[in-house]
């Protein structure tokens, strides 16, 4: 009983004195909400919305001592385009109130500085020495419209997620594009240099440009007549070094999916074995990328 006494004693301290345990940027941020029709919740929703991105729009500033770089604004806008929450380690209200139609809210929070400092890498407004900076371009490879409907964001998805795997394995990942023009022309100039892929990668400032393609295909309707027709994924990736245009490593694979399977889960598939691929290229980055220094 006294352990249980103890535990609970611990869950309420954590509760009342976050910053204790939190490495983050305490800061402080404000917020209004109109009440529109009655609607007090939703004021408070939005004024709360505004408090949190407030905060974190202070931490940004603060990450800069000296002089603001050129493109500040910019990289804030794009800062606080992510859901607050990321950013968010906790936070307590310091004024939670309805005044007249106005609802108000203030808070303090922790936002974490590691994450801001990553995002500001990424956008290219500083420089993470450590990380390893990737510039991305997986392209979409489908050869009918019931498969483009697969994918409508095309290869900005495909890329996106790349993106977002690799910021979580620890890697910096350049905002610039890698190809000078979204066609599919650009894209196969890449695909067929390496020396071509390694110049767009300096120019974007990046250490490595990480290529794919996911390309998807029916399967022949001659083939498997007993079975329900189908998909074949052929899926590549490749890492470029850009200093030099080696090749740091290249990661194939080729599966077939059923038809009749719901859109969602056919999407999740081809995700899965998109991850599995990109975690495998960078080991490889990892292990090759700072190789002939």
């Amino acid at each position: 009983m006294s352990y249980l006494r103890i535990l609970c004693a611990a869950l309420v301290l954590l509760c009342f004195f976050p910053g204790t345990v939190s490495a983050g940027k305490i800061t402080q941020g404000s917020g209004t909400g109109v009440i529109l029709k009655g609607d007090v919740e939703g004021a408070r929703n939005r004024a709360f919305d505004k408090a949190l991105r407030n905060a974190i729009r202070e931490s940004v500033y603060g990450v800069f001592d000296s002089k603001e770089p050129a493109g500040m604004d910019q990289a804030v806008e794009k800062i606080l385009s992510t859901d607050p929450f990321y950013y968010i380690e906790w936070y307590r209200f310091v004024l939670d109130d309805r005044e007249g139609n106005l609802y108000k809210v203030e808070v303090e929070a922790s936002v974490s500085e590691n994450k801001i400092k990553r995002r500001l890498s990424d956008i290219g407004l500083i420089r993470n020495h450590e990380a390893i900076r990737l510039g991305i371009l997986i392209a979409a490879g489908m050869e009918s419209n019931s498969l483009i409907a697969l994918f409508p964001g095309g290869g900005e998805d495909l890329t996106g997620f790349a993106a977002q795997q690799y910021r979580a394995m620890g890697f910096q990942v350049v905002d610039a594009p890698v190809s000078v023009d979204d066609t599919p022309e650009s894209f196969e100039k890449l695909r067929e240099n390496n020396q071509l892929t390694a110049i767009q990668g300096r120019r974007i400032g990046g250490d490595v440009v990480v290529l794919g393609q996911v390309k998807i295909s029916m399967k022949d309707k001659r083939e498997d007549m007993q079975q329900a027709r189908g998909y074949h994924v052929d899926i590549w990736v490749r890492a470029v070094r850009s200093r030099d245009a080696a090749l740091l490593g290249l990661k194939e694979e080729r599966f077939t999916l059923e038809q009749n399977l719901p859109g969602p889960m056919l999407r999740q598939q081809v995700y899965q074995h998109l991850d599995a691929l990109l975690v495998s290229l960078g080991k490889n980055i990892r292990e090759n990328a700072k190789q002939g220094n």
